[in-house]
């Protein structure tokens, strides 16, 4: 009785040891080096996902049961580069992931974090359109892949977003007008309908 009770739990401890083990397989069932996100939205996109239990490191909800399994109604997940996540302009005029907000404003975060929603991080591709990171993302991973869409968007740093400048006419950075007008009168300028920052 003993030794059947030993085998039980071994057996037991080696079900639970490999569903913590991730599975990397693509569309066809083989092998693959890494993940693909499901993007989407929500938890489809790479992002820190705050109130999940996996606050401090960006994963992703992925496609073709690749990563870590989850359960039948979350389906599974995996790690994914913190490069690759969302941030938001905060009141010192620098962008911060969603990890970034929380770190700093504990309880607050959640709600600080949705209230720079207007703030998104976006930059100007070739095309010479606008895109946030999730739109980025959309445009080019069937023909670049995980890594490859990121490496653009990286390439894109100098490309920040623009907007009239209500004084001069001109297109500006953000920077630009926060030297030109100060922390207090640029975000008025920057988006007239919702003055307020992230207040980081």
């Amino acid at each position: 009785m003993m030794a059947l009770r030993a085998l039980v739990t071994f057996c037991l401890a080696l079900r639970l040891a490999e569903a913590e083990k991730p599975i990397f397989k693509g569309r066809d069932g083989l092998p693959v080096a890494g993940c693909k996100c499901k993007g989407g939205g929500k938890d489809g996109d790479c992002g820190y996902h705050l109130g999940a239990g996996k606050d401090d490191e960006p994963w992703c909800r992925t496609e073709y049961k690749c990563g870590y399994q989850g359960s039948m109604f979350t389906g599974s997940w995996y790690y994914c580069n913190k490069n690759a996540v969302e941030r938001r302009r905060a009141d010192d005029g620098k962008f911060y992931s969603s990890y970034e907000f929380s770190k700093y404003y504990r309880d607050e975060g959640k709600e600080k974090w949705k209230g720079a929603a207007p703030f998104i991080e976006k930059r100007y591709d070739r095309d010479n359109e606008l895109y946030s990171i999730t739109d980025f993302r959309s445009f080019y991973i069937d023909t670049e892949g995980e890594n490859g869409w990121l490496r653009k968007w990286e390439e894109l740093a100098d490309y920040p977003e623009k907007k009239v400048d209500p004084a001069s006419g001109k297109m500006l950075t953000f920077d630009d007008m926060w030297s030109r007008y100060g922390k207090t009168e640029v975000w008025k300028k920057w988006n007239p309908s919702n003055s307020s920052g992230g207040e980081l």
